[in-house]
């Protein structure tokens, strides 16, 4: 066996584990939507994929292929290295409510968080171009989701409309003239300009504290959290 076809464990909801065998090189569109999967496991000789925390990766990390829908766990901090979210990602993780997107993401593919349902607030990472069609379908609890002007992008050719269905109370926030504040117009969507930061408090407080004048300040050490008019918090980082 070399591929997995789509949708080929659909409706196994007993299954909690899934092994991954070393001769599989190809995993297609939702072959592990059961919503009982808790771990994948790949065979340490497979040389296209590998797993992380039970989560699956190709083998150089740069793409996630499969969120167990049944990982118990609230909360999801998306490893740096992945660049590309394919299709179904994280189709029917209803149990995520809150999700942190690598930095370096460029792709968020078709259905990739469809029927998570219990996330209200996603920032969208500068950097990404395109958003697929039915990307947020079903997520009926999303309410804010900033989307940067790297964006150019929402839904393809093909049924953008898609893209957040049942998203009914949604607020996309963007900047003005963006393809985010377009997408919102076209399809009745609430848009609010994203003016930027609101205010900042220092989380911690630098290594150095005293210095003598004439010294300059390094921030090393430092954090601060940068609050957003949405209402959204993070840390800053490289804050000088």
């Amino acid at each position: 066996v070399t591929s997995i076809a789509e949708y080929a464990f659909n409706g196994f909801h007993e299954i909690n584990i899934i092994n991954v065998p070393s001769t599989i090189r190809e995993i297609k569109y939702g072959a592990f939507s059961c919503i009982g999967l808790k771990e994948i496991k790949v065979d340490q000789n497979n040389k296209n994929f590998t797993t992380k925390e039970g989560i699956l990766f190709t083998n150089d990390m740069k793409t996630i292929v499969c969120y167990p829908a049944g990982i118990t766990k609230k909360e999801y901090v998306m490893p740096n290295t992945v660049t590309t979210i394919v299709d179904g990602a994280f189709l029917l993780s209803s149990n995520l409510e809150h999700i942190t997107i690598s930095k370096n993401i460029k792709v968020i593919g078709k259905a990739a968080f469809m029927y998570c349902y219990k996330i209200e607030k996603l920032r969208i990472p500068e950097g990404v171009t395109t958003i697929e069609t039915l990307a947020f379908a079903g997520c009926d609890n999303l309410k804010t989701i900033i989307i940067p002007a790297s964006v150019t992008n929402i839904g393809g050719a093909q049924n953008p409309e898609l893209v957040f269905t049942d998203c009914s109370n949604l607020t996309i926030y963007g900047k003005i003239g963006s393809c985010a504040e377009t997408y919102a117009n076209e399809n009745s969507i609430l848009f609010k300009n994203l003016e930027g930061v609101l205010g900042i408090t220092i989380s911690q407080a630098p290594n150095n504290t005293n210095y003598i004048e004439g010294q300059n300040f390094n921030p090393e050490g430092m954090k601060v959290k940068a609050t957003y008019n949405d209402g959204i918090s993070e840390e800053v980082e490289g804050y000088t």
